[in-house]
């Protein structure tokens, strides 16, 4: 895929947003004089602060501001400019040794090559000072009304096409008239080509990740149509979004898709969950692709401690106010806390329009497990929860829609209920399971009808 790569830690040290004159054959008398007391200050470390010194560090300046002025210009990289300020430097310093040591030695005995070359290595550290402070001192700036973007030239909207990746802190009307003013440039290549792949994905600069944002359907119409499985494609992309700290696709949010299906969900796959006190410090936006993930993922919730579910659902509660129902393992409950044991108690046995809901909630873990998490609760006090399990008719089974993971969990976890129902009742939930997006290549347990 052909593409414009990020440079964003290239940028230079003028401000790139306003209109330059042309550049002229010498230097400005400012930038000399910058540099000779940045070159001079460096001679205080040398201790040979001396009108010899002073002078030789002086036309070192003038050398470097002069080849700078010649070989680098407003658009010319960073790396570019230090080799041009250290080759001239260097080159500055080779001229005073072959011609400096000859007529000031005979006068001065501290002038000799090694103190020169020492000089030289103390001015190159001053110019590095100068280039640090110059840098931090000018840091380009992003416009922030669509006015000021109208009055850049195309080498300003090139340049910080190419430069930047603050893109978030402009508004979306400055944005899209960015793009817009991009297309008029009719250039293809400023812009990103649909990707193909999940490595495409991820070489995406930054631009191209907020572009495809903005024209989020139109990018990704295509996805269904590679050879890389579109899942894959849009998980990799919803991780930049992730990266990048932006908002779910489409304007979506978490409060809306929970009154959808199950498959209205984005999908995206982390490849190492954030700690549970990482969670309190996520913004809205990863919060909600995190929701996303675990809302597909479930059983990663599993992968935190009772007391880390508990605190990662009090912060989506209070974001979204929407929550995961708690998931015990014979891991994760071995140091629950006695706030912990409470509440997954309330968790596996509230109630529901009144009707107990334990059999969704508790009887679908594994027998051992279930019989573990009796015992916290027996050392509490608490009432034991039923283990056994009372499946509906076959006419009914299609009503459980809302309970299709909790029902998945418990035939996987407790076969020998499975094999005891009809086979009316097992197609009938098998048929419940795959048209709600439990199926094999969403990697989900496969239930197969054993019943004659």
């Amino acid at each position: 895929m052909k593409r414009v790569s990020s440079e964003s830690q290239r940028a230079s040290l003028k401000d790139h947003f306003s209109e330059s004159p042309a550049k002229g054959f010498l230097p400005s008398l400012g930038d000399v004089a910058k540099r000779s007391v940045a070159y001079g200050a460096s001679c205080i470390l040398s201790g040979r602060l001396n009108p010899v010194s002073l002078t030789i560090s002086t036309f070192n300046a003038i050398i470097v501001s002069f080849a700078k002025q010649r070989f680098t210009s407003d658009e010319t990289s960073m790396q570019k400019e230090l080799i041009v300020a250290v080759a001239s430097l260097a080159a500055s310093t080779l001229i005073v040794t072959a011609i400096g040591v000859p007529l000031v030695g005979r006068m001065s005995h501290a002038v000799n090559t090694g103190s020169i070359l020492m000089l030289g290595g103390f001015n190159a550290l001053g110019e590095a000072v100068l280039f640090v402070v110059t840098w931090m001192s000018s840091g380009p700036k992003l416009p922030e009304t669509v006015d000021e973007l109208e009055s850049l030239s195309e080498s300003n909207l090139r340049y910080m096409r190419t430069h930047f990746d603050r893109y978030k802190e402009m508004s979306t009307e400055v944005f899209n008239a960015f793009i817009d003013k991009l297309d008029a440039l009719e250039d293809e290549s400023i812009f990103p080509k649909d990707p193909t792949t999940t490595e495409e994905i991820k070489e995406l600069d930054t631009f191209a990740v907020f572009y495809i944002f903005d024209c989020y359907q139109t990018m990704t119409q295509d996805f269904d149509k590679q050879e890389t499985h579109s899942r894959d494609l849009f998980e990799a992309l919803h991780m930049r979004f992730y990266e990048l700290d932006l908002a779910l696709a489409n304007e979506a949010t978490i409060q809306g898709l929970n009154k959808k299906s199950y498959n209205e969900y984005p999908s995206i796959k982390f490849a190492t969950l954030p700690t549970a006190e990482e969670v309190k410090e996520l913004s809205a936006n990863r919060l909600a692709w995190l929701f996303c993930h675990i809302h597909y993922s479930y059983k990663d919730f599993s992968t935190y401690s009772i007391d880390g579910q508990i605190a990662i659902n009090k912060v989506f509660s209070e974001q979204f106010n929407v929550t995961f129902y708690l998931s015990p393992t014979m891991e994760n409950i071995e140091s629950i806390s006695e706030e912990g044991v409470r509440a997954l108690h309330a968790s596996s046995s509230y109630m529901h329009e009144g009707v107990p809901r334990t059999q969704n909630r508790f009887v679908q873990l594994p027998m051992a497990l279930k019989t573990a998490i009796n015992k916290k609760f027996e050392a509490l006090e608490l009432p034991t929860l039923y283990t056994q399990f009372r499946a509906p008719e076959a006419a009914d089974i299609p009503k459980q829609k809302q309970n299709c993971f909790l029902w998945l969990d418990y035939f996987t976890n407790n076969l020998e209920h499975w094999n005891k129902l009809s086979r009316e009742q097992q197609e009938a939930f098998k048929l419940l399971l795959e048209s709600n997006g439990y199926t094999q290549e969403r990697g989900y347990a496969v239930l197969t009808v054993t019943a004659e």
